[in-house]
């Protein structure tokens, strides 16, 4: 029989998320229409340090955790590419990468896979939930459905991390490996 004491075990990484600076990659950029039809980008991004954070006296392993968060595109609006441009240039990001003359394009924004800058991250809880039944959706409902346990309560299933580029705050300050 084994004996594990709680603080000589590592927690995983769906623990919650102590706000912070963090640096972060880009792993992927995804464009694809939203659903009022106006183009956005999915970026997956993950945590690249610290590889580990302390909570409530326990460490929990966040190196290599993913997370994704969308961006609309749209030139117009506040929360649009102006707050792309906007990060970018916080986490000091040369924008010849993507054009000659600085500009833009997004047809090009895969060429941030491997970036690295800092961020504010933090988290919300994460409840079990389900899509409306065919039945719900006649009578109205359109979004997903709690499950609730036994008692009448939401089921939690751990957190998920909150943060986009209106939360850079710089350039990586760490050099991960396949970075630039």
């Amino acid at each position: 029989m084994a004996i594990y004491k709680k603080e000589e075990v590592n927690y995983g990484g769906s623990c919650e998320l102590p706000k912070d600076r963090y640096t972060v990659r880009i792993v992927s950029v995804t464009k694809k229409q939203s659903s009022t039809n106006k183009p956005m980008a999915i970026f997956k991004v993950e945590i690249v340090a610290p590889e580990q954070v302390t909570i409530n006296g326990l460490p929990h392993n966040i190196g290599g955790r993913q997370f994704a968060f969308n961006q609309m595109l749209d030139p117009v609006e506040d929360y649009g590419v102006g707050r792309l441009i906007a990060g970018l240039e916080r986490a000091g990001f040369d924008f010849s990468v993507f054009e000659a003359d600085g500009a833009l394009d997004d047809d090009k924004l895969p060429k941030l896979n491997g970036f690295c800058f800092d961020m504010i991250l933090g988290s919300r809880p994460r409840y079990a939930q389900r899509p409306p039944s065919e039945a719900e959706k006649v009578a109205g409902k359109k979004e997903y459905i709690d499950i609730l346990d036994a008692s009448g309560k939401r089921i939690m299933m751990g957190y998920e991390v909150t943060g986009g580029f209106a939360d850079v705050v710089g350039p990586a300050s760490v050099n991960p490996e396949n970075s630039y």
